[in-house]
Parts: C-alpha cells; structure tokens; sequence
C-alpha cells in the first residue's frame, strides 16, 4: 500500500499537488452548495409572496367558488370543518332524515394535477399578466428520473402532479379543485385531498342508491 503522505506531496502536472487539487475541489463544492442553498432560500421566498397575493385575490374577488373546501383558505381549518359536519349531521337527524357519511381520500392529490387543466383555470382567475405568466411557467419543462441502486435512469417529462414541498402546491390545488361537484341530496366537506361526503335522505327506500350516486359522481370528478 503506498504511503499516503508520499501521494500528498507528489507532484503532477503544472507541479500542483494533490493536495492542493483536493483542497480547489472542496472549495468549489462548497461554493456550489452555498449557492443552491441561497437559490433555494429565494425561491421560497418568492413563492410564498405569490402564493400570499394568489390567496388574497382569491378571497377578494371571490373566486374560489368551491365553498366546501376548508384547507388554505384564510379563516378556516380543520375545527370548521369538524364543526359543519357536526352541525349538519345533528340538524337532519333532529329532523328525521337517514344520514350517511362516507369518508375517503383522494389517491396522491398533487401528484394527480394535470398540468394543461390546472393552466386552463389559472388564465381564467383574472390574474394580472405577470404572475399568469410565473405560475404557468412553474409548471413547464418539469422532469423526473428513476433511481434504483447505483442506476438512475434518463430524464422524462411530467404532464401531472406538482411538488409537494413547494408553498405554492396547496394554493394550487384549492384551484384545481375549486370547481369539485357539490352534492345534489347533502354536502361535501373537503380538506386537501381529504373529501367527507354527507349524504341526507328522509326515508330508507332509495336511501343506498342515493349514496351510491354521490359516490359516483365524486369519482368522475377525480377521473377528468
């Protein structure tokens, strides 16, 4: 085995050593890493602006039209929510009424966003050209690669989904799902990809058929 000291101070090309070679390389490696980390300190900050100025100007000139949704949405959460459902269940039931709840999850909400459709919706808020521009760009040219083990595959682009550590992702999916079918015979109450659907019915006869509708109607939402 060769002395390590002896291959610290050998000389190379131009008479540098590899030592000093090591010591550029971490340097520059250091370097690249600060710069990434300082874009990425950036990047949230400008995402977090635009998703405070997208939030306002949905609240402001009422554009988010599905009033069920109760996740990043200014004034509301997970207690209102619990308190609607509450309400609505104790109010129907006082009346007489058959009541159903079917709780369930929409499978990889963000990873499900289809891009084209998610654009349509945006130039349709009204936006200022700018930032229609900036939230359309953030969408394009999007790619993921495979790794298993020491392999990773070649690039390949995205048509759907959207990154699910980025601040903006959740204003955008309250977009995206702004327009989700409100029940014909009870309400939905949603959080995020989380949909509670409560279903209300005065008698027992078509009382399964009733649901079963719902239900399906819910799934051809999640299908288009």
């Amino acid at each position: 085995m060769a002395d390590i000291s002896r291959l610290e101070t050998k000389r190379i090309k131009g008479g540098t050593t590899l030592n000093s070679l090591a010591t550029k390389y971490w340097e520059h490696r250091q370097f690249w890493m600060r710069l990434k980390s300082l874009l990425e300190v950036l990047q949230k900050i400008l995402e977090r602006i635009t998703r405070r100025w997208l939030g306002n100007h949905l609240e402001r000139e009422d554009l988010n039209l599905n009033e069920g949704q109760y996740s990043f949405r200014r004034g509301r959460g997970t207690t209102h929510a619990i308190a609607m459902a509450t309400e609505s269940l104790a109010i129907h039931h006082a009346f007489g009424y058959r009541c159903n709840l079917a709780l369930r999850d929409i499978s990889k909400a963000f990873d499900r966003m289809w891009h084209l459709g998610l654009k349509f919706k945006i130039l349709h808020l009204g936006l200022p050209g700018p930032v229609e521009r900036l939230l359309c760009d953030s969408l394009e040219n999007r790619t993921a690669r495979v790794r298993i083990g020491n392999h990773l595959g070649s690039p390949f682009p995205l048509h759907t989904g959207m990154p699910q550590g980025s601040v903006l992702s959740p204003t955008l999916c309250a977009v995206f799902t702004q327009d989700c079918l409100a029940l014909g015979a009870g309400l939905n109450i949603q959080y995020a990809g989380d949909v509670s659907q409560l279903v209300f019915h005065p008698g027992q006869s078509s009382q399964m058929l009733t649901v079963r509708r719902e239900v399906t109607r819910i799934n051809s939402f999640e299908r288009t």
